[in-house]
């Protein structure tokens, strides 16, 4: 399966980033099917064999080329910012709060006039809901009239790009509806309908027993995948110290839940019917547990997988992992091409993958004297392999690597495995106190050693350190895993010449990367709601400018800024007040001087107005910044000599509206933070 999956899953890949006509990729898809039928029809000499192959090879990877430009249409930006009217089927619904609900929808039809036209598109759309009312659920089709509204909005640095998520998922606009803009038509999908029915009975039978809270949000998250009641602490110290995966349903549960059912399962016998019993049971609970866990890329890829297992049993035959990994990777992207976009996709397949390969390596380094010590070793052996795997993605998306990852994992999956099946346990006998408040005092117990244990481990010094890698890196550095992989397999000697090439490579890349950050500046202004949080970069060194004080009363800006200065490899951080007009300048550490209203540095200027009419002009060749949180008619009137102007997101709507008005009439880049997100720019200077 790896010769299908690989061109396949390179063909989709290119579609992402190549946009291809789609008559073009017919085309071509097409002639390259019909020189392979007459090539598998000629005579071919055995020195040149290798043609079929190749002739195969081209025709997957143009398969994945036509399948991805299918299944993954651009984004129509000219109906931005227009009222249209839509038929929508609610596929599934996402995390929500308060008054809205929030929905991944597909267009069955639009409004052309007076009559519908057919109109297949996904959206983001965004419910309003009247005080007590519950609202419709996934699988409901609505006629609903709304303003579409891109996706695209600029994240802050290390944090979460709402924007590029919806888009792997295809959804370039989203629509915001009104009560009294929607009307209810139908219902489709009572599958996926009932598994979410079945979610919310089972996470409520759980707040019925004697658990505490916070180890009952856990509990869900693991056994259920419903982490709305998980803490930002909690998502922190299991992050820092490398065991972020048991809080999400994964393939590891999963699998978990395969062998627990491979047990009970072995007293029907192992004739060739009860086999086949038995591979139907197990078929049906682990296709239950996938939809009601939300079937996840991680969980559906695991599935499959089990499937196979499942069925090769049955038959009474050995299946083989590699195998399964890529047809399991394969049948998925032929469902939905934008999976590969998809992180959970990305982790949960390369960690299966390098279960796979180096799993046995790792096991075969050190013969355990007894049991006990045979089944950590197993264990360190499955977490070493599935973070080598992982390796080049998690430093790319989350530029950090967990240093004690290896005895987080040693005790910490341990634990989850206990409750995993003390959770399955509770659920079955949650009506009988007698045995459902044992089980859950035992829980809790479990429980808080399992986050203990992940907290001590992830406030260690060094447990989190920051290793930033661009996409070149990470490809480097994926090369270098696959040589190394290769070369323990193989032996082979050209192996371990490219292994050494690559890892060259890698320390290249890495001082490449360092020697940027030192001579560059930035200056950001992050995407908060309703205060001013501003942040000047120079090498290693930041100043974040801010009203909110930042500790224990602004615990979430808190974990913002830690990821952001990981992301731009930020070794210390000073706060700082926004300057008054009126404030004494103050040297910020030989990179600039802040005050008098004013922020003056190597590379650009940075005016804070709005606080008085006089706003002054940068000097000549120097970028100038206008910062604006308040604003009268004076200071729209001189705006007009600066550079670029960004609206800070403490402002109201009406002013923003006007300042924006302004910068259009006078052909100024205006970026307004509340609309945009998070503004950054970025200047290279020698030292």
């Amino acid at each position: 399966m790896f010769r299908a999956f690989l061109p396949f899953s390179i063909g989709i890949a290119i579609s992402l980033f190549v946009r291809v006509p789609f008559q073009w990729t017919a085309v071509l898809f097409l002639s390259l099917a019909l020189v392979f039928l007459v090539l598998h029809k000629l005579p071919i000499a055995f020195e040149v064999r290798w043609v079929h192959g190749l002739a195969v090879q081209t025709c997957l990877l143009n398969m994945g080329l036509f399948w991805g430009t299918v299944r993954a249409p651009g984004a129509d930006q000219a109906d931005m910012g227009k009222q249209r009217t839509f038929k929508v089927h609610l596929i599934e619904q996402y995390r929500s709060g308060g008054e809205l609900l929030r929905f991944r929808a597909v267009t069955i039809a639009g409004i052309d006039g007076d009559r519908p036209v057919a109109d297949r598109r996904k959206l983001l759309v965004l419910l309003s809901l009247e005080d007590g009312e519950p609202g419709p659920q996934a699988g409901d089709m609505l006629w609903v009239t709304g303003t579409l509204r891109s996706v695209e909005r600029s994240p802050d640095p290390g944090g979460f790009d709402r924007g590029s998520w919806l888009r792997s998922k295809g959804i370039h606009a989203e629509l915001y509806v009104r009560p009294e803009d929607r009307f209810y038509v139908g219902h489709s999908g009572l599958l996926a309908r009932y598994a979410q029915a079945v979610q919310g009975r089972l996470v409520a039978r759980l707040k019925r027993t004697a658990m505490d809270e916070d180890q009952r949000g856990i509990v869900q998250a693991v056994v259920l995948g419903a982490r709305e009641d998980l803490s930002g602490d909690d998502r922190d110290a299991f992050a820092r110290s490398g065991t972020m995966h048991v809080l999400a349903v994964s393939g590891m549960h999963v699998g978990l839940v395969y062998l627990l059912l491979d047990v009970l399962l072995r007293v029907l016998g192992s004739g060739p019917v009860q086999r086949w019993i038995r591979a139907g049971a197990m078929a049906v609970a682990l296709v239950t547990y996938a939809l009601i866990t939300g079937s996840s890329p991680s969980v559906m890829r695991a599935t499959l997988m089990c499937l196979f297992f499942v069925l090769a049993g049955a038959w009474g035959r050995q299946s083989s992992s590699l195998n399964s990994v890529f047809g399991a990777g394969f049948l998925l992207l032929a469902i939905d091409p934008l999976m590969i976009r998809q992180l959970s996709f990305q982790l949960s397949f390369m960690a299966v993958l390098g279960i796979v390969l180096f799993y046995r390596v790792f096991r075969d380094l050190w013969s355990a004297p007894n049991k006990v010590l045979r089944y950590l070793w197993e264990i360190a052996s499955v977490s070493m392999a599935a973070q080598l795997g992982t390796l080049a993605v998690s430093l790319y998306h989350f530029g950090s690597f967990p240093t004690y990852f290896l005895p987080a994992n040693l005790l910490v999956v341990s634990c989850m495995f206990l409750v995993l099946c003390g959770g399955i346990l509770l659920l079955f006998v949650s009506g009988l106190p007698m045995l459902a408040d044992p089980l859950a005092t035992l829980l809790n117990w479990s429980v808080q050693l399992m986050t203990t244990a992940a907290g001590f481990l992830g406030s260690l010094p060094f447990a989190y350190p920051a290793v930033r890698i661009d996409a070149l890196g990470a490809i480097v550095v994926l090369l270098c895993i696959a040589s190394a992989g290769y070369l323990i397999i193989t032996r082979a000697r050209w192996s371990l010449n490219l292994f050494i090439a690559t890892l060259c490579m890698v320390f290249i890349s890495w001082g490449v990367r360092a020697r940027r950050t030192a001579t560059t500046e930035d200056l950001i202004v992050l995407d908060e709601r309703d205060a001013l949080v501003a942040c000047y970069r120079q090498g290693h060194r930041a100043w974040v400018i801010a009203d909110t004080v930042v500790g224990e009363d602004a615990p979430y800006l808190e974990r913002k800024l830690d990821r952001m200065a990981r992301a731009l490899g930020v070794s210390g951080m000073e706060f700082v007040a926004p300057p008054g007009d009126r404030d004494p300048t103050r040297e910020l550490g030989g990179a600039g001087v802040l005050g008098s209203g004013t922020l003056i540095t190597h590379g650009l200027r940075v005016r804070f107005g709005g606080t008085r009419s006089s706003v002054g002009i940068g000097s000549t060749g120097t970028p100038s910044i206008l910062l604006i949180r308040s604003v009268n008619d004076t200071l729209l009137a001189q705006a007009s000599p600066w550079s670029h102007a960004v609206l800070s997101p403490e402002m109201d709507g009406l002013d923003r509206w006007r300042v924006r008005q302004c910068c259009e009439r006078n052909t100024i880049p205006c970026h307004d933070v509340r609309r945009d997100g998070a503004f950054q720019l970025t200047r290279s200077h020698d030292r």
